[in-house]
């Protein structure tokens, strides 16, 4: 344990009372010099939450420089994560406000894995947007639109895009053929709207967060089920419309 960290950590602020909960807890198992080694499960055991959210905690964390994750492999082929944690001032930095929730949702009751029975203390769920601050045309043409950023212009790793999808919506039906049509349909998706890597997660987060009823098969009152959302169906304006003006967000 790191008392100087634990006391670092309880002054900066993530935005997220749950982040800010992970934080801590990796402080605590921190040496003076930052470094530690805990499990998802015995974070998220810690903390009382699901390892899912543990894992997009971590990420968003990282992705705002507070931690740094170093993953090593075992002889029989296991992974484990070594975690550095940089809290030096970074109580100053812009990213770590409470208006500035590093590109992520905050979890709530029902949000991304998180028990569906609301736990006493937990603040309300508040759905911080993953976008930008100047967003694209919806209308816009994919193809001829100068104005759409620079950044959806670059190369796409589609291995990078598949792994994201897979690891932060396992609930989803797995991805087994990347067809040339879904390629396509990709490719238009993020011109259209400005996404690259980053922001494809951070879109993904924001449905795992918020929008659980995409990730599971639910009664459609006629005796049948509405099947679970997919890739295709998150990769349609319709969907990505009611993403980014919360309609999609669980009631």
């Amino acid at each position: 344990m790191s008392m100087k960290l634990m006391a670092k950590a309880m002054e900066i602020k993530v935005g997220n009372p749950l982040r800010k909960l992970v934080l801590i807890k990796l402080a605590d198992n921190a040496s003076d010099q930052g470094e530690c080694w805990p499990s998802y499960q015995y974070i998220a055991d810690q903390c009382e939450i699901s390892k899912r959210s543990v894992i997009n905690h971590i990420a968003a964390l990282c992705e705002s420089g507070l931690v740094k994750k170093i993953t090593r492999k075992g002889e029989k082929g296991n992974t484990s994560n070594i975690y550095l944690l940089h809290l030096d001032g970074a109580e100053n930095l812009p990213g770590n406000s409470a208006n500035n929730s590093l590109h992520c949702a905050s979890d709530a009751s029902g949000s991304a894995g998180v028990a569906p029975v609301a736990s006493a203390g937990v603040a309300p769920r508040t759905s911080h947007s993953f976008e930008p601050v100047n967003e694209p045309d919806v209308g816009g043409s994919a193809d001829a639109d100068p104005q759409v950023s620079h950044r959806a212009k670059n190369k796409i790793d589609w291995q990078r895009v598949l792994d994201s999808y897979h690891e932060i919506l396992p609930e989803m039906p797995s991805v087994k053929i990347l067809t040339d049509t879904r390629k396509k349909n990709l490719r238009t998706f993020w011109q259209k709207f400005g996404f690259d890597q980053q922001r494809w997660e951070s879109y993904l987060r924001y449905v795992a967060e918020n929008c659980r009823w995409m990730l599971e098969d639910r009664p459609n009152g006629s005796g049948g089920f509405w099947k679970r959302k997919n890739l295709d169906y998150l990769i349609t304006e319709r969907c990505y419309v009611a993403v980014k003006e919360a309609r999609a967000n669980d009631r």
